[in-house]
């Protein structure tokens, strides 16, 4: 499985993505919805348009991976690594970030509705004018992250560090 064609094609069959070296490929506009990701590099990848849709990464690198402008629902993400990644204007509705390392990452303008985030880190990450709705963070290090001019109704902080969090207007 060499391009973002087969893996597509793959996953429309059923099959499971797992072990292979995906790195800086570009899976724009194509249909991913309900795959299955394990152990995959995908560092630097492009989703730009792509459906993702009740699909799931586990053990995957993800770092600086580029999510923007997705409409993801109910999309799962267990134990990857996911430093600097960008959910710039993206919409996630019942997504789930689990043991997940996503320091530095950007969700700045990103609309988050019933999302959680347990046992992981967003440490340093931008949520600036970010509109989070019923949303969980547990067990998560959000230390430095930036949630200026940020939308909040009906969040939960559950044993999360939050040192140095910016929440000013």
């Amino acid at each position: 499985m060499k391009t973002p064609d087969e893996v597509q094609r793959a996953i429309k069959r059923g099959e499971i993505i797992e072990d292979v070296t995906l790195d800086h490929h570009d899976f724009s506009g194509l249909d991913l919805a309900g795959g299955c990701f394990v152990g995959v590099d995908l560092t630097g990848a492009r989703f730009s348009g792509c459906n993702l849709h009740e699909t799931q990464f586990s053990e995957c690198n993800l770092r600086g991976s580029d999510f923007s402008g997705l409409s993801m629902q109910q999309t799962f993400f267990n134990q990857c690594m996911m430093t600097g990644a960008l959910f710039t204007q993206c919409e996630l509705a019942e997504c789930l970030f689990n043991d997940c390392q996503l320091d530095e990452s950007q969700f700045t303008e990103s609309v988050q509705v019933q999302t959680q985030f347990i046992s992981g880190s967003l440490n340093d990450s931008n949520f600036h004018q970010a509109g989070i709705k019923q949303c969980a963070f547990t067990d998560v290090s959000l230390s430095n992250a930036q949630l200026s001019a940020t939308l909040c109704e009906q969040i939960t902080f559950m044993n999360s560090d939050l040192r140095s969090t910016q929440f000013i207007k």
